[in-house]
């Protein structure tokens, strides 16, 4: 049976004016509610969970009993502070109840992990990979999630999995995935073939900007998350709700034309911004300016530039004009308070910074005090971010 959220389904008996699927869906609202209450809250007490989500105290009773009952919260051994009376029973979450498996589908591998509920890794396992077609690929991706799946000491809530390019969500398929040149891949519905739970599939990147939003906590509601790798992804939060878009190509900024009649792109057009920031562009700048060969890659280029090579310095800080030209596009298009930079290029942000900010500060409307800038570079981003896929049906309703 999946473990994808059970609900708590009280049988109605006659004469109530709610029916049975509205009596079911107040029920987990409402145990929704107090798992975010316990979640979001330190030294919470039965009162005070009441006071917070306007529930009556027998029904919050009823629903932290369930949840005890289920493992997912448990009572500290320490009370809490009394305004009068007895000090109350303080409430957790218990972040050891289930465990989750995130698969991050990247360039050249296949890269998992079992983590608990807070997205704490407890074990890994990477296998590089060369694929001719879907069922090769799945064969592969099987491999990693069972030898995952062997790991666990405890239950599997469900499976994650960041695939990179194109993704339907809600049928759980690689609709189009770039560096494997495969198309229409049914993840979700392989996995559930071999595995007893659920499966949630979704795009790298917006797996990368959930990791930052659910398990380090970033609280900004209106977020752009850049990844500069190999090629250039996005993922955008507006809002507080991570876009999808009408076929999940939502956040595609790397396909961003900057210049028209430019360098032909893998996506057909000529001139996107992947084409001239991505480690695929710098490889290819490095080579042209004779620095390196085809055996190198851009982290060459930029071991390069820490020698303080004037080329390599050079081509590192050429990128920020483009980078700060698409955030200044991104700024005018979706007004987001922070844009975070993630990937291996983003390692040459102090290369690159004053010239992206240079480009920013000519924008009369781009207010730069306003707009928040990150970099960050998480091995394990995507993956912990496909556990968080996992995790917060928990803690939302659908």
């Amino acid at each position: 049976m999946s473990h994808f959220i059970a609900s708590l389904v009280i049988p109605l008996k006659g004469g109530n004016e709610l029916d049975k699927t509205g009596f079911k869906n107040m029920k987990e609202k409402n145990r929704i509610l107090v798992l975010n209450s316990i979640r979001n809250k330190n030294n919470h007490s039965r009162a005070s969970i009441a006071k917070q989500t306007k529930l009556t105290p027998p029904t919050v009773s009823t629903i932290v009993k369930n949840l005890i009952e289920e493992g997912l919260v448990y009572e500290e051994d320490e009370l809490g502070d009394s305004s009068g009376g007895r000090k109350p029973k303080i409430l957790s979450i218990n972040w050891e109840r289930y465990n989750i498996v995130g698969i991050d589908v990247s360039f050249k591998a296949i890269k998992g992990i079992l983590s608990n509920m807070n997205g704490d890794v407890l074990h890994h396992y990477e296998v590089k990979y060369t694929v001719e077609n879907n069922d090769q690929f799945l064969e592969m991706l099987l491999h990693v999630t069972k030898h995952l799946m062997q790991k666990s000491e405890k239950t599997v809530y469900g499976i994650g999995v960041a695939m990179h390019g194109v993704v339907d969500r809600t049928k759980g398929n690689a609709v189009y995935a770039p560096n494997l040149k495969l198309t229409d891949i049914p993840i979700k519905s392989f996995l559930e073939q071999h595995f007893d739970v659920g499966v949630i599939v979704d795009n790298d990147v917006r797996c990368m900007l959930l990791n930052e939003v659910w398990f380090n906590k970033m609280e900004d509601k209106n977020i752009v998350l850049i990844n500069l790798g190999h090629g250039v992804g996005g993922a955008i939060m507006l809002d507080g709700k991570i876009l999808q878009g009408i076929n999940g190509f939502a956040g595609e900024v790397g396909h961003m034309i900057l210049e028209p009649h430019g360098q032909l792109c893998r996506c057909g057009n000529s001139g996107c911004l992947e084409t001239l920031i991505s480690g695929e562009a710098i490889k290819s700048s490095g080579i042209n300016h004779g620095i390196i060969n085809n055996e190198h890659t851009a982290l060459d280029v930029y071991n390069l530039a820490l020698g303080d090579n004037e080329t390599a310095i050079a081509i590192l800080q050429q990128i920020g004009f483009y980078i700060g030209q698409a955030i200044v596009n991104i700024f005018h298009i979706i007004n987001p308070e922070r844009v975070i930079l993630t990937g291996g290029v983003s390692n040459a942000y102090h290369f690159f910074e004053n010239n992206m900010k240079e480009v920013m500060s000519k924008s009369i409307m781009l207010n730069m005090s306003q707009l928040k800038i990150d970099t960050t570079n998480n091995k394990d981003g995507a993956a912990r971010g496909a556990c968080a896929l996992v995790i917060e049906t928990l803690f939302k309703v659908e």
